[in-house]
C-alpha cells in the first residue's frame, strides 16, 4: 500500500481585502493490497475469514477480488468522502458499505463496513490491512 504526504494550502480573502493563509499536511494512501476480516458469524455459529485483494486503484475507484472460503469473486469499489468506501461484488450478490459511521480508521490501516448479502449479511465487519506498518 503506497502512502504519500502532500502539503495543502488554503487562502481566504475577506470583503476588505485581508488575506489569511494556512497550510496542512494531508496523508494519502492507496487501497492496493490485501484486507482481511475474521469474525464470528452468529447464524453460522462459527468464525469466518474474508479477504479483499485490491489490485487496482485509480482516483477514487478501485477493483480486485473478494475471497470467502477460498472462492474468488471480482468486485469494484469507490473511496467516498469522510474516510468512506463502498464495495460491490460484480455479480451483485454482496455489498460492503463503509460510509459513516463506518469506513477507514485515521491511519487507514483498517476499515469497517456493513455487509449485505452472503453469510455475514447484516453484520459490520472490520477489515485489516495485511501491509506491514512499521510506523505504528
Amino acid at each position: 500500500m503506497g502512502r504519500a504526504t502532500y502539503k495543502s494550502q488554503l487562502t481566504v480573502t475577506d470583503p476588505l481585502g485581508r488575506i489569511a493563509t494556512t497550510t496542512a499536511d494531508v496523508g494519502v494512501a492507496s487501497a492496493v493490497g490485501s484486507w482481511t476480516s475474521r469474525s464470528y458469524i452468529p447464524r453460522l455459529d462459527r468464525y469466518e475469514t474474508y479477504q479483499l485483494s485490491v489490485q487496482n486503484h485509480v482516483g477514487s475507484t478501485f477493483s480486485g477480488t473478494y475471497y470467502s472460503d477460498g472462492q474468488p469473486a471480482p468486485f469494484t469499489g469507490e473511496v467516498l468522502p469522510n474516510r468512506g468506501l463502498f464495495i460491490a461484488l460484480n455479480d451483485g450478490t454482496m455489498t460492503f458499505d463503509g460510509r459513516w459511521p463506518n469506513g477507514f480508521d485515521s491511519p487507514a490501516f483498517s476499515f469497517k463496513a456493513m455487509v449485505s448479502g452472503g453469510a455475514a449479511d447484516g453484520t459490520v465487519q472490520r477489515f485489516d490491512s495485511l501491509y506491514v506498518h512499521y510506523d505504528r
